[in-house]
């Protein structure tokens, strides 16, 4: 899956639903950081893409 020009492999994709599973209170943002962190997922000025992670995880529940 490809988002913002980022590679999403079901190895990541298998990782954030595990992570999904075994934390209960995790927000959607606090997930966004986690994601942005296993893939270096940064901006231009080094901050982590967290509102483009924010739209693939929308994206991912709406495929649930």
């Amino acid at each position: 899956m490809h988002v913002a020009e980022r590679e999403f492999t079901d190895e990541i994709l298998e990782r954030i639903s595990q992570t999904v599973r075994e934390t209960a209170d995790l927000t959607r943002c606090a997930l966004s950081r986690l994601v942005c962190g296993w893939m270096n997922w940064k901006d231009a000025a080094g901050r982590a893409k967290e509102s483009s992670c924010r739209a693939l995880l929308v994206k991912l529940s709406d495929v649930d």
